[in-house]
């Protein structure tokens, strides 16, 4: 049983024959006989009585119209308040910004980015590169809708809710002595200095901040 079905059954219900529920509902008479047949043979009852003048419902079928006419308003509110919400909340267009140091191929990645969302959400979208302590700030002000962060940001007056995980890479020169490792630890780092920007670092769970916590 699909909303349509039950459309097509009051509107023949209160048209009084197929061809003028068919009229009303803009579509072809073989498809209200199909969905009403279908709807009959759901049920398990006939819902009319099919006469030469036209049909008029079985005593089956006037009580499930009584059942069906709020069923009706109930789904008529419901798709006015999804067509409102969607005209009055949503953006025509999503502006996002990806905090991260600029990184080789941060364009295509930004691009992927827009174009999963335009995919999703069906809005005109667009991603930029942006640091973090200013993509903040350009949210706070309205000009960027969401912030895609490396790492838990945690802020008074955000949410920021987890989209996938990032893993981890280091990158060095092929004379480096951890090279010709397969894999390197926290521990195998721990000799070497680290560099900070207070960009990033200082604005949300980035790796440095575990680093840190885990004294290396």
């Amino acid at each position: 049983m699909n909303i349509k079905q039950i459309r097509y059954f009051a509107a023949v219900v209160e048209h009084g024959s197929l061809s003028a529920a068919a009229k009303g509902q803009y579509v072809t008479v073989q498809a209200v006989s199909k969905a009403i047949a279908d709807l009959e043979r759901e049920l398990g009852q006939s819902l009319f009585v099919r006469e030469s003048r036209g049909v008029h419902p079985t005593p089956f079928g006037k009580a499930f119209y009584q059942k069906a006419l709020p069923v009706l308003d109930d789904f008529g509110e419901l798709e006015a308040f999804a067509k409102l919400y969607h005209e009055n909340v949503l953006p025509d267009a999503l502006r996002l910004a990806l905090c991260s140091p600029a990184f080789y191929g941060y364009e295509r990645a930004c691009a992927s980015i827009a174009q999963f969302a335009n995919r999703g959400l069906g809005l005109d979208s667009t991603v930029v590169l942006e640091t973090g302590t200013q993509g903040l700030s350009l949210l706070r002000a309205g000009e960027y809708d969401a912030l895609i962060t490396i790492g838990t940001l945690s802020t008074p007056d955000t949410d920021c809710v987890s989209v996938g995980a990032v893993a981890p890479g280091v990158v060095m020169s092929k004379t480096h002595p951890l090279a010709g490792q397969d894999e390197v630890s926290l521990a195998d780092l721990s000799g070497y200095p680290i560099a900070v920007s207070q960009e990033f670092d200082s604005f949300n769970e980035s790796i440095v901040t575990v680093y840190r916590r885990r004294k290396v």
